[in-house]
């Protein structure tokens, strides 16, 4: 899940599959002029709506950091059970989805899995880490021959997802507001770094250039709101998520 700490010292809290939706309601709203395209398929589309297929268990039943009390979120949880939940989500893709999805789903977790240094993890961290990757070598070696897209395609389509993946996180509140750059994107005009600018108070995000079909648009999930964001124990924690009022978080996107 994605915690967004409160002033009151609470949170609000997405669950990783609905961020994963508000990704696929970027990429839907993609194309035009700038972009270079009209609209993405839907095959792409399916596959940034379900890049985190393999969270739903453990936002049923989350787990809690011993260390601080609070639910492990998307960017403290192990790596050991990180890269499990994101290989189970590779093969369940696979195996209601098709070869695709599953292969842009496994090219997305090296990705991420690449943002971090490997001599800044800790041993048990490079270890997870290692073995995913052994396993995405397979799964991209017995997948690749299935799929029709020549190499460069299917980088470009890997691109878009993380980029899609990054536009929700920002709107979600995963990271504070300001400015940030978006790894590069192939636009009309070449490569091209968007900036994103958010700001929270109104929920607003700006990027320039502007890629889609519309002048401006909204995106957003339901969201829980929590009134502690530290529990005493996991039982107590996993009542407190699913008795949690549920908000509607919605974000407006703009050009600057």
């Amino acid at each position: 899940m994605i915690l967004r700490p409160t002033a009151d010292g609470g949170a609000v809290a997405i669950a990783q599959p609905a961020h994963a939706w508000v990704s696929a309601q970027f990429a839907r709203a993609w194309g035009g002029p700038v972009a270079g395209v009209e609209r993405l398929d839907e095959a792409l589309i399916l596959a940034v709506e379900q890049h985190d297929i393999g969270w739903h268990a453990l936002e049923r039943a989350p787990l809690r950091d011993p260390g601080t009390g609070r639910p492990f979120d998307f960017l403290t949880l192990p790596r050991s059970l990180h890269t499990a939940l994101w290989s189970e989500g590779v093969a369940t893709a696979e195996a209601c989805y098709g070869a695709e999805v599953a292969f842009l789903i496994s090219q997305h977790g090296v990705a991420v899995y690449a943002l971090t240094a490997d001599e800044a993890r800790s041993a048990e961290d490079r270890a997870a880490i290692a073995r995913f990757r052994a396993g995405h070598d397979a799964v991209a070696a017995r997948l690749r021959p299935k799929l029709a897209q020549d190499d460069d395609t299917l980088r470009e389509r890997s691109r878009l997802l993380f980029l899609f993946d990054l536009l929700s996180l920002v709107a979600c509140g995963a990271f504070a507001e300001g400015e940030k750059r978006a790894p590069t994107v192939r636009l009309a005009s070449g490569e091209v770094r968007l900036r994103l600018r958010f700001l929270l108070d109104p929920n607003r995000l700006e990027i320039d250039p502007w890629p889609f079909r519309q002048t401006r648009f909204e995106v957003g999930c339901r969201a829980r709101r929590l009134s502690a964001l530290a529990f005493a124990d996991e039982v107590t924690m996993r009542a407190a998520l699913q008795d949690a009022e549920e908000i509607d978080h919605r974000v407006v996107v703009a050009p600057p």
